[in-house]
């Protein structure tokens, strides 16, 4: 019979079953085997689910046997994934409950059989024992009661499956269980014909359920079969009761759910190898091509391209939710968005509004370093879970919470380490570290770049962040170290930071303790938080949430060697070693550990249980299998506590945002003002805006002048009101930092920070800023500002040489596109520049672009006709520098991006050089500058002629030149222990010699961001040498934000030391001038450096006097 129809008032769908010659079915006989698989969810805790190894619900395949084999009478021929039509294959798959049973008759065991059954635990289950059976003799396994599986291979009637009961498969009860959802199949191979059977349906309207029927799937599939736990129930009775033993296959759920799975495959069906399996990668293009499958097939996952990556792969977000929701999702948008107050505060009613029927908002990012790998990997798994399983979790989590997910914040890396293992793994190179960037330009300081946004990535994720979205919570996962703690989780160590609400930190230790407390529940091992990562700076990715009232989350999960497994030995009994009080420092700082060594571990040292670290990791072996499932408990505990909490978080939330603009009411500060006039570059005020707007912050410009706390403003100056929902970002961005003394004990000595100390961006773009403490007055006109400001520029006079003003690092850009253009350029000492040879109309395009304002006169007659400038004893004439960058392969140099980033934007001239360029020699006839970012002299070239060179040197790269050639320099940093002077990261005043050509453009008193790098003393030299100080230290009060320590072994000491050998010159940039592109205000002593290396043929070139 085919077609729809009504069984005693249930209806039914009957679908055609085709036997093995190829016609209908659906009358005859039915061949001797029959799977019966019962499906069900129920409300259970997470552990039950995810569980992995001995935890984890056991899965097996078997491959079908045909008809033709005569001998298999009692055995079972097939056990294999029916599908629910053509596209219900994964939804069945995903089923956590299975019972399967042989033949057409169901063997129950006997009364002692069930007890012993119902004893089992999920540690101590049937399936686990009839996996093992099969490796006993027959006899042994069938005397032990564990022979359930074992006539899968045996070929008796004796060896067929008998004891169902054992799979302990429930009808959903009151004890837990908030809703019912059975699925029941039957699956038939069929000889000649099959009859369809009647299906029960008193007992179907008693179970308040609904029946469908559809086809069988071929012969030869595969089965997945998982084992389960819970309480004792009548399976059988009601198996056989609700179904005839000749019925085919029969499909039952809850009428209130429906299956989004769609056709969607499982990772391992598309990829053709399990998620996390040794030494297997999925590679970028793979995972992006799984989301837009899940998005295709699942109605609760849409897929969306954010934009390029620096290399020009996708960079994408996945929003998952319930299939309503997303239906409505500009109308959840919008209404996240009044929970941060977009478009003013939102009224009674609409605040009542968002916490009854809004979504939590929660984003996910992984694998911003691309060693990390693991998060991305997980990312693939976990979307599959959310798209298929109709557990009640995963329902609760859909309609409580809007997840996006970015699967990879460094999607280049992600292809450049995954080529990297494939091209290695299996070979004796299989250990190496990629020995590139695994950014294109900045390697692991990507992690860096969230208030200067430089890269493409963190403009991708800062529009999701703070244009789009405004997420509530934001988790990203990462990995460390491998020798100590298998995870960190939230809260991190102090000091925190005064400008976070504590409600953010209290919201930070909430969630972060459920993944935490899952863990633990799933068994597993390493868990510990208060650890290594502070709450104090900013610049990391989840980190920079806190400010702008977002919770933000890290995971950092123990690293295994990429994709290869990491054996780690065990500690001998008592001898445990206690870490520092307080340091909880199990898990290493990321990027350490054995990721890329070989041979096992050595033991763990901190294996002592606390507080923090209650079940240590002991060693033993570990793998990216155990990364992935980590990461996908701590993913999923924490989207279900965010659905649990929902409403609690968004009301929280939004006090924090209300008392956020509350408090800018009350003034100190009311405002932070930007003003345009009496700036060293109005056009760095530009670029603090805009990059603060970047970062979500209102900005407006004043359209008439006013005053304020008694000064007077002029029209065009910025303001940035206290009055808005990102107040606490931009105040933290742009006061300076104090870092707080951290004692563990009172006589302990401070503690050292974890990561930089100081941001302070009017400081690094060189820029004034002033705190209003009283309220603008109200005539004042203000205006909002959505993209950069443009600064005025213009061109007035006549003539064919152009003169302008050389301040900040804008004015060179402006000066590389005119040398492109043909011009001819001289300085005029010490803030003039000439342009000349090049028509007006190109001039006065860069003074619209670049906010220049020149003056146009005519060219000057000389003595000397071959001049191309006047008096040229007091200028310096230059064309466009040919540089050189050294490259090493040592696993990349993140200076050297940084560096190599910062040139091209600015567009100069730049070649990568590598070890086989500077051994074929001639690099000065080649190159007029060659630049050795920071890196220890001993890891860039043995036998390294820097005469051959004169390098522009920066921070260690320095030692490489004061070592190998006879300039009179010493580095006073070189020898001093990190007890005596540390610095992670600080802003330091420098005064500048305006005379230098190498400080044109610089302000004479301005900031450099200093990281542990060289500060010099003069000793004697030669008199051929000419050596200059370009940039010191004061003699006092070096610090000017953050942290230092030693500060008086710097003061008065050389910062930038230009060394003119006669031929040539060395710069010696102790203080490295473009620190990860973040130092505006000391970009100049970068690039002249690089134009007086290209100084024309008889210039003169001016230095100081001599120390």
């Amino acid at each position: 019979m085919v077609g729809d129809r009504a069984v005693n008032g249930v209806e039914a769908k009957l679908i055609p079953i085709v036997g093995r010659h190829g016609h209908d079915a659906t009358a005859g006989h039915l061949n001797r085997h029959i799977v019966i698989e019962i499906e069900r969810d129920r409300k259970d805790d997470l552990v039950a689910r995810l569980r992995d190894g001995e935890d984890r619900v056991h899965e097996r395949h078997v491959r079908a046997r045909g008809d033709h084999d005569a001998a298999a009478g009692g055995d079972v021929d097939a056990i294999v994934a029916a599908k629910l039509g053509a596209d219900a294959l994964q939804e069945r798959r995903q089923a956590r409950f299975r019972l399967i049973g042989m033949r057409s008759r169901i063997v129950q065991r006997g009364a002692r059989g069930l007890q012993r059954g119902l004893r089992r635990t999920v540690m101590h289950d049937a399936l686990t024992q009839g996996n093992r059976a099969r490796d006993l003799s027959n006899q042994i396994a069938d005397d032990r009661n564990d022979r359930i599986l074992h006539g899968i291979h045996a070929r008796s009637n004796s060896h067929r499956l008998r004891s169902l009961h054992t799979h302990q498969t429930v009808w959903p009860q009151s004890h837990g269980a908030t809703e019912k959802n059975l699925h029941i199949t039957f699956n038939a191979e069929l000889a000649e014909h099959t009859t369809i059977g009647e299906v029960n349906a008193d007992r179907v309207r008693r179970m308040g359920l609904r029946v469908s029927v559809a086809s069988t799937a071929s012969p030869d599939a595969r089965a997945s079969y998982y084992s389960f736990r819970g309480r004792a129930a009548m399976m059988h009775r009601r198996l056989l009761a609700l179904v005839a033993p000749v019925a085919v296959v029969v499909a039952v759920s809850m009428a209130d759910r429906m299956t989004a799975a769609g056709s969607l495959q499982s990772p391992e069906q598309v990829l053709g190898f399990k998620v996390g399996a040794d030494n297997k990668l999925v590679r970028w293009d793979k995972i992006v091509e799984y989301m837009k499958l899940a998005a295709a097939n699942s109605d609760r996952v849409r897929y969306r391209e954010l934009g390029p990556s620096s290399n020009g792969h996708p960079f994408i977000v996945l929003e998952i939710s319930a299939p309503d929701t997303l239906k409505n999702l500009d109308r959840y948008k919008q209404m996240e968005r009044r929970l941060y107050f977009q478009g003013g505060a939102p009224t009674d009613a609409e605040r009542d509004d968002l916490f009854k029927q809004g979504k939590l908002v929660l984003l996910v990012t992984c694998s911003i370093h691309a060693t990390e790998i693991g998060a991305s990997q997980m990312s693939v798994e976990l979307v599959h879970r959310l798209a298929t399983d109709d557990s009640p979790t995963v329902k609760k989590i859909l309609d409580n919470v809007i997840f996006l997910l970015v699967p990879s914040l460094n999607p280049d890396g992600q292809i450049m380490v995954t080529d990297w293992f494939n091209k290695n793994v299996g070979t004796p190179y299989e250990a190496s570290p990629i020995p590139y960037l695994y950014h294109p330009y900045v390697g692991h300081d990507n992690n860096r770049d969230m208030y200067m946004f430089t890269q493409k990535e963190s403009q991708h994720t800062a529009r999701l962040l703070w244009h789009d979205w405004f997420p509530a919570v934001w988790l990203d996962e990462h990995q460390m170290g491998s020798n100590g703690a298998r995870i960190f989780v939230m809260p991190a160590t102090d000091p925190i930071n005064p400008n976070v609400h504590p409600l953010i930190y209290r919201w930070n230790g909430i969630l972060g303790q459920s993944q935490a407390a899952a863990l633990e529940a799933a068994g597993k091992e390493g868990i510990i938080y208060n650890s290594t990562y502070t709450n104090f700076w900013e610049g990391a990715m989840a980190w920079s949430g806190w400010w702008h009232n977002q919770v933000g989350l890290l995971t950092e999960v123990a690293s295994a060697r990429v994709a290869a497994p990491i054996e780690q030995q065990r500690p001998a009994p008592g001898r445990s070693a206690a870490p520092a009080a307080g340091a909880g420092r199990a898990g290493g700082e990321p990027g350490q550990g054995g990721r890329f060594g070989t041979g096992p571990l050595p033991p763990p040292t901190d294996v002592t249980s606390r507080t923090e670290y209650p079940r240590p990791w002991m060693g033993g072996r570990w793998t990216l299998r155990d990364i992935v499932d980590y990461e996908l408990i701590a993913t999923m505990a924490l989207l279900e506590t965010a659905a649990d909490r929902r409403e609690a978080l968004m009301r929280q939330i939004y006090e924090v945002n209300r008392e956020t603009i509350d408090n800018g009411k009350k003034g100190n500060p009311s405002a932070i003002l930007v003003p345009i006039e009496h700036q060293h570059d109005a056009r760095e005020a530009a670029h603090l805006v805009d990059r603060l707007n970047v970062g979500g912050v209102e900005i407006y410009r004043a359209e008439t002048a006013f005053d304020a706390d008694g000064t007077q403003y002029a029209a065009g100056t910025f303001v940035i009101p206290m009055t808005q929902v990102f107040a606490r970002y931009a105040k933290d961005m742009l006061e300076t930092q104090t870092y707080p003394e951290v004692r563990r004990a009172p006589n302990a000595p401070p503690e050292a920070p974890y990561d930089v100390t100081a941001w302070s961006l009017g400081l690094l773009l060189g820029v004034d800023t002033t705190f209003a403490k009283n309220p603008l007055p109200d005539s004042v006109k203000l205006t909002r500002i959505t993209n950069q400001p443009k600064i005025g520029g213009d061109v007035a006079g006549t003539g064919a040489r152009f003169t302008f003003d050389y301040k900040g690092p804008d004015t060179a850009l402006a000066i590389n596109r005119l040398l492109k253009d043909g011009a001819r350029a001289a300085f005029e000492a010490p803030t003039r520049v000439t342009i000349s040879g090049i028509a007006r109309a190109k001039i006065e395009q860069a003074a619209k672009e670049f906010g220049l304002h020149v003056k146009a006169t005519p060219e000057s007659r000389t003595s000397n006709p071959g001049s191309r400038i006047p008096n040229p004893e007091s200028r310096l004439s230059f064309h466009a520098p040919r540089v050189a960058m050294y490259q090493p392969w040592t696993g990349g140099n993140m200076d050297e991006g940084w560096t190599r980033w910062v040139l091209e934007q600015y567009e100069f001239n730049l070649t990568s050089i590598h070890n086989d360029d500077i051994r074929a020699g001639k690099l000065r006839q080649k190159f007029d500058a060659i630049i050795l970012a920071d890196q220890n002299p001993r890891d860039i070239i043995d036998g390294f002629d820097a005469n051959a060179i004169r390098p522009v040197t920066m921070g260690n790269a320095c030692d490489l030149a004061i070592d190998r050639l006879p300039i009179p320099v010493r580095n006073l940093k070189r020898g001093l222990t990190r007890d005596q002077h540390f610095a992670p990261g600080a802003i330091l005043k420098i005064e500048v010699d305006a005379a230098s050509p190498i400080a044109y453009g610089v302000a004479p008193n301005t900031y450099g961001f200093y990281i542990n790098s060289p500060f010099f003393t003069l000793v004697e030299g030669f008199a051929s040498q000419k050596t200059t100080v370009v940039a010191r230290y004061p003699n006092t009060n070096v610090l000017a934000s953050g942290w230092l320590k030693g500060e008086e072994l710097m003061a008065g000491r050389a910062a930038v030391v230009s060394i003119d050998l006669n031929p040539g010159r060395v710069v010696l940039f102790g203080l490295r001038p473009q620190h990860r592109a973040q130092t505006h205000a000391t970009f100049p002593l970068l690039f002249n450096a690089l134009y007086l290396s290209a100084t024309d043929s008889g210039a003169t070139t001016k230095t100081s006097n001599e120390p």
